[in-house]
């Protein structure tokens, strides 16, 4: 009974955890909207941006924390079965959070050099 109950709530948090995806993934598109916007309207744009580097930034943060998230549940599957499947899946789990890293770093040392749409999402 007890590994039910931590399977569910292994499940549930897995479940908060994609749904934050989606809804940074959602706003990984109206960044883009509103990146079009710039470049269509020019000066009379409705959005600056410094509005789409905010929304940039916590897009990145959203995805660190599910990052590191789905790095622990990696971490802890491996250790618990050894297994090549449990492995890949940590050694992806460590080369996202590297790559989240990476592009958080990005954005908070550089912020001046955003400029094109591939360097917000």
């Amino acid at each position: 009974m007890n590994t039910n109950n931590y399977i569910l709530n292994q499940l549930n948090n897995q479940s908060i955890f994609t749904g934050a995806l989606i809804v940074a993934s959602s706003i990984n598109l109206l960044i883009i909207q509103m990146y079009k916007d710039i470049i269509v309207n020019k000066t009379n744009s409705k959005y600056t941006r410094k509005q789409i580097y905010s929304l940039a930034v916590l897009v990145s943060n959203i995805f660190l924390i599910v990052t590191i998230y789905f790095l622990i549940e990696a971490y802890e599957s491996y250790e618990n079965e050894n297994t090549s499947a449990n492995f890949n899946y940590y050694m992806a789990a460590v080369l996202s959070f590297t790559a989240q890293s990476i592009r958080i770093n990005t954005l908070y040392k550089y912020p001046q050099t955003i400029l094109q749409t591939q360097d917000i999402i």
